[in-house]
């Protein structure tokens, strides 16, 4: 599934961080993210599982210290994604609790 490009999926790069680490904008077509949504579980599951092992030998490419930094990197990334995807959340429920009221 990863490997068609076809459908509009995401293909990560050999070197996946350097993309990740400059991105501010999203990666992916809304018509992407449409397809991706209509995805089963299974098939979101599965296409993550064939992109660990398209990438999981860049990511454990170099010395032990490197290979820590590009994780802790991806920690840190997955924090503030997570913050903020918590903050809209809130937002969120607050403007529907409001205007309920």
């Amino acid at each position: 599934m990863a490997g068609n490009v076809g459908n509009g999926l995401l293909i990560l790069p050999a070197h996946p961080l350097r993309i990740i680490a400059s991105r501010t904008t999203p990666m992916l077509s809304k018509e992407t993210l449409e397809r991706y949504r209509q995805m089963t579980t299974g098939q979101r599951l599965q296409l993550t599982l064939e992109s660990i092992d398209q990438n999981e030998s860049a990511l454990l490419a170099g010395r032990p210290e490197v290979v820590e930094r590009r994780f802790q990197l991806l920690h840190r990334e997955n924090d503030a994604r997570n913050a903020r995807l918590v903050q809209r959340l809130y937002v969120a429920g607050r403007a529907e609790r409001e205007s309920s009221s």
